[in-house]
């Protein structure tokens, strides 16, 4: 099972919503959503804050021999998805969800 499928079970379980109304195609995106339509009852609930899509472009195949610029791009994407991850969980602290 992939990240993408086990976060949206996660979301079908925490918000009753259907599986076809879980938005998103990213980490984010359904935690996200997570955070917006959850309800616990009689519970007090912070929701996470937003956090920002990675915008680096897609890793694409290499050619044969690596280039410069085909490393440089696979460093960028590896960078901004680490910021992106951090970025989930301060968000996830933040909201109390998370220690």
């Amino acid at each position: 099972m992939s990240n993408i499928s086990a976060l949206r079970a996660l979301a079908v379980k925490m918000t009753g919503k259907e599986l076809s109304e879980i938005k998103g195609d990213s980490n984010a995106e359904i935690i996200n959503f997570i955070a917006e339509n959850y309800k616990a009852e009689g519970e007090s609930f912070t929701p996470a804050s937003s956090v920002t899509s990675v915008s680096a472009a897609d890793a694409t195949a290499p050619s044969e021999t690596y280039t410069q610029a085909e490393v440089a791009a696979i460093v960028t994407l590896a960078n901004a998805n680490k910021v992106a991850i951090n970025a989930i969980i301060q968000a996830l602290k933040d909201a109390g969800l998370m220690q």
